[in-house]
């Protein structure tokens, strides 16, 4: 007889996590390194994806669920992409993408915020100084180092969120500037009239205005940082309009399952901070169903990977979004207190 589903969101985040588990290779002698999925001749990870599978063992270590060993062997495999104060999408491969780094500082912050020995609070703010490279003086952050073309959601409002952390951690004047100018932009430039925020604006003025659930949390949980930083509730006004915003638009033609996981654990996570602040009564009601259906309908019970029900991918998938699907029910187990400081 095969065992009973384990039901708890924590059980069932573990149980997401052993097949990432299962892909990060330890050597006695050599750098460990991370597969980016379960298939024949699988790459390493992307620093993209290596970021979501750092901040899905970061809400595990809040949980208390996972040893610091495991966070030491990917933070081993991240110094691999270290280049300068950034990171590369490769080892030793150009250009840098300043979205990927934004990710990437956000994991410092919440290791720091988890108690994990480390000093990461300072890795954080050498990521911010990189992220500056890229920082427009309207608030703007390009994509990417070069060519300097676009200016996109899923750039500035991280970079925004990792300022607003840093302010809130040492209270750095430089960095609540950052985070007061992004904002601005973000308001400006790339949010649309439907209080959604558009995916990019390039430098000749042409706008893309594409929806995708991770631009519409990132906005928000930098207006709950803000809110948190100056106690103003016109930024938890705009964070439950973008959010209800959100929330309207996926439930249309099954739309939020067709996101990618890894897109809607940074939706979701941002979007559960601002429940934990200021309570939004539809935020945790639909991350319920959605777990639900991820565990009926996406999980394959004999491999343990989310791929099933028709369920929306990044690209292929594999590590990306599996680590999503982590946090997603990471994101469930959480208490009031540390949802209140995901970002």
């Amino acid at each position: 007889m095969a065992p009973p589903d384990p039901a708890s969101p924590l059980d069932r985040a573990l149980a997401a996590w052993r097949p990432i588990e299962g892909l990060l290779h330890r050597p006695r002698f050599f750098a460990p390194s991370l597969r980016d999925g379960p298939w024949v001749n699988a790459s390493i990870a992307a620093v993209w994806g290596l970021s979501q599978v750092l901040a899905a063992a970061a809400q595990l270590r809040m949980l208390g669920a996972i040893d610091a060993d495991v966070v030491k062997a990917l933070l081993r495999v991240l110094e691999r992409h270290r280049d300068g104060s950034g990171y590369d999408a490769f080892p030793g491969d150009r250009p840098r993408y300043y979205d990927d780094n934004a990710w990437v500082g956000l994991d410092f912050v919440q290791l720091e915020l988890a108690g994990t020995p480390g000093g990461y609070g300072l890795e954080a703010a050498r990521v911010l100084g990189f992220l500056q490279q890229g920082l427009r003086d309207d608030g703007g952050v390009f994509w990417i180092e070069r060519p300097k073309e676009s200016i996109h959601t899923c750039s500035t409002a991280p970079t925004g969120e990792l300022a607003a952390q840093l302010h809130l951690l040492t209270g750095d004047g430089a960095a609540l500037e950052i985070a007061e100018r992004t904002s601005r932009y973000l308001h400006a430039q790339l949010r649309r009239d439907d209080a959604l925020y558009r995916d990019n604006v390039r430098v000749d003025g042409t706008v893309d205005d594409a929806i995708y659930s991770y631009n519409q949390g990132t906005p928000v949980g930098l207006d709950v940082l803000r809110y948190r930083i100056d106690g103003d509730r016109s930024h938890l006004a705009r964070a439950h309009e973008t959010a209800d915003a959100a929330l309207d638009h996926f439930a249309v033609d099954d739309g939020l399952w067709r996101q990618a996981p890894c897109f809607n654990a940074i939706f979701f996570r941002n979007l559960v901070a601002l429940d934990a602040v200021d309570t939004h009564p539809r935020v945790r009601s639909v991350l319920a169903r959605y777990l639900e259906r991820l565990w009926d309908e996406g999980r394959d019970p004999a491999t343990g990977w989310f791929t099933g029900g028709g369920i929306g991918a990044y690209e292929r998938g594999g590590v990306l979004d599996q680590a999503g699907v982590v946090q997603l029910f990471a994101i469930a187990a959480l208490d009031h207190g540390a949802a209140a400081r995901l970002c």
